[in-house]
C-alpha cells in the first residue's frame, strides 16, 4: 500500500517536479514498504484479511488498527468452518482485540462444556477494514523520499568511519536509513509480537 501520492510528493519535495510519475510512485512504494517492515503491519483503509491461530482464549488481535468495522469472521478452518454472526463477536477498535462475547451461547456443546474459540493452527479468519493513512505515517514516508532524494539516507547505514585517531563505529539496525526520529514516530504504530 502506498502512503502518498504523487501529486502530495510533487508539491511537498519541488526538487522531484523533474521525475516522471511512475519514478515517483516507485520511490513512494519503496518508503511505504520500509514503513510497514519497521511496523509489522500496515496501513489504510483495507480491506484487510488475517488468518490467526486459536488457542482457545477466545480471542486474536488484529494488526491493523484503528480497526473501523469488522466484515466477517470465520472460524474452524480449514475443515469446520463456521461464519459468525456479527452479535458473537466484539472488537476493540483502538488495540485490535476480538473476541466472543460470551452471551452469545456460541462455543457450547448441548453437555454444556465450554469451546470459546477453535484451536489450531491459522483455524479463524478475519476482514475487517481500518481507518485512514494517520498523517504522521505519510510525513515519514514523504521525509524517507526526500532524504533518500537528497542522497541522506541508504539502504545500510553507515558501519564504521576513522578519521585520525578517532573511530566511529555503528551498527547494522537494519532500519532502512530511517532517522531516530522516524523511528520514535513510528514506534507508536509498531505491531509487537504477543
Amino acid at each position: 500500500m502506498m502512503y502518498t501520492t504523487v501529486a502530495v510528493v510533487r508539491e511537498d519535495i519541488p526538487r522531484l517536479a523533474s521525475l516522471s510519475d511512475s519514478a515517483i510512485a516507485r520511490r513512494i512504494a519503496s518508503a511505504s514498504s520500509a514503513v510497514d517492515a519497521f511496523c509489522g503491519r500496515s496501513f489504510g483503509p483495507g480491506p484487510f484479511t488475517e488468518t490467526h491461530n486459536a488457542n482457545g482464549t477466545g480471542r486474536v488481535w488484529l494488526r491493523n488498527t484503528p480497526v473501523v468495522s469488522v466484515t466477517s469472521v470465520t472460524v474452524g478452518l480449514p475443515n469446520d468452518l463456521r461464519i459468525l454472526a456479527a452479535n458473537v463477536y466484539q472488537f476493540n477498535a483502538t488495540t485490535g482485540e476480538l473476541c466472543l462475547s460470551w452471551s452469545s451461547g456460541i462455543g457450547f456443546d448441548p453437555a454444556g462444556v465450554s469451546y470459546p474459540w477453535f484451536y489450531g493452527a491459522e483455524s479463524v479468519r478475519v476482514v475487517y477494514t481500518g481507518e485512514a493513512v494517520p498523517g504522521a505515517i505519510e510525513d515519514v514516508v514523504l521525509g524517507l523520499i526526500a532524504a533518500r532524494s537528497a542522497g541522506f539516507a541508504t539502504e545500510q547505514p553507515l558501519k564504521s568511519k576513522s578519521m585520525g585517531q578517532v573511530s566511529y563505529t555503528y551498527a547494522d539496525d537494519g532500519r532502512w536509513g530511517l532517522s531516530s526520529a522516524d523511528t520514535t514516530t513510528l514506534g507508536r504504530f509498531k505491531r509487537y509480537s504477543l
